[in-house]
């Protein structure tokens, strides 16, 4: 395995850094990497930067079987001994900046990309000279074994991941996909952006996540041109874990903590009343869902529980509260 090989690419092709941040995955990881592996890298100079958030790097060996199959690709792989999502991303970061990267795209580590993910990206954001592009997370089958809650939970990630898919498509169609905010979990950017205006990913956040909302926020104040690229597609698995309604509760509680405090990072009477405003009516819309599922055979009822995880989110970090999502 080599630490920073050297690229046999075309010099003058566009190097594009490809980040993965892992913990605690190796299975997922190593099936991530597999798909990478095989990615068509065409016209494109690639390096992967793949940062354990760990006191002691684990992953080694599953990352010498990658740099084996990918002999023309520099292959970076450090541990990050500060434990924080947003920390591990900033090491990314430094890599990209470090490699002389013109881009840097971030895959999640329980995800896996298309064979033409990156050409999708790359090419929708050098057609229109953006600094940030994502695009669509579609679902991987449910898991074999699933117990009916769990397949009824997954069937409705997949009417809700489909549904926003939809809108974020009509939405590049009709020229207003600048509005839509960009995750990380399918994300490519603009190196020399990101380092002109001194973006970085917020440590502070802790284990709280919400720092790619943070960073699209203060990219998009600082003049960034951001959009979707429709056919960028990577696909996410969801362990059994995760199909349950309370889990999906309380991702949702987390989520709108950590929205919420990007948003008002000073606390008010006017924020408090604006986020129980907002709660009033996600309850409202969680009633709808619920009404709504009675006829399509349950798979309303996730986006139901999302909305009441949502609405106590909110007024949980309105007192001050602060989500731990990503501890452990």
């Amino acid at each position: 395995m080599r630490d920073a090989a050297t690229n046999t690419g075309n010099a003058a092709a566009p190097l594009v850094c490809v980040g993965v941040i892992t913990r605690g995955r190796p299975k997922l990881l190593e099936l991530l990497l597999q798909s990478l592996a095989v990615m068509d890298r065409a016209g494109l100079r690639c390096c992967f930067a793949i940062v354990e958030n760990n006191d002691e790097l684990t992953v080694g060996a599953l990352v010498a079987a990658f740099q084996s199959r990918t002999p023309d690709c520099d292959v970076i792989v450090e541990n990050e001994p500060r434990l924080g999502i947003a920390s591990a991303r900033n090491h990314v970061l430094d890599i990209a900046l470090r490699t002389g990267a013109d881009a840097l795209a971030f895959i999640d580590d329980d995800e896996t990309a298309g064979p033409d993910w990156l050409h999708h990206l790359w090419a929708e954001m050098s057609r229109r000279s953006l600094d940030m592009a994502g695009g669509p997370v579609r679902l991987h089958p449910v898991p074999e074994g699933a117990s009916v809650n769990q397949r009824l939970v997954w069937n409705g990630l997949q009417a809700i991941s489909r549904r926003d898919e939809q809108e974020s498509a009509r939405a590049h169609q009709n020229g207003g996909d600048a509005r839509l905010p960009l995750a990380t979990n399918n994300w490519l950017a603009s190196v020399q952006f990101l380092q002109t205006h001194q973006l970085r990913f917020d440590e502070t956040l802790g284990f709280a996540g919400g720092e790619d909302t943070a960073l699209y926020r203060k990219a998009v104040a600082a003049g960034a041109r951001t959009g979707w690229a429709p056919n960028a597609v990577v696909h996410e698995w969801m362990p059994p874990e995760r199909l349950s309604f309370a889990y999906q509760y309380a991702r949702n509680r987390d989520r709108a903590m950590s929205a919420f405090h990007g948003k008002y990072p000073k606390r008010s009477a006017s924020t408090a009343l604006r986020a129980v405003a907002s709660s009033v009516a996600k309850l409202a819309g969680a009633l709808v869902y619920a009404a709504r599922s009675l006829i399509d055979s349950g798979a309303s009822l996730v986006a139901a529980v999302q909305a009441v995880g949502f609405a106590a989110g909110r007024v949980k970090a309105a007192f001050g509260a602060r989500s731990q999502h990503y501890r452990g």
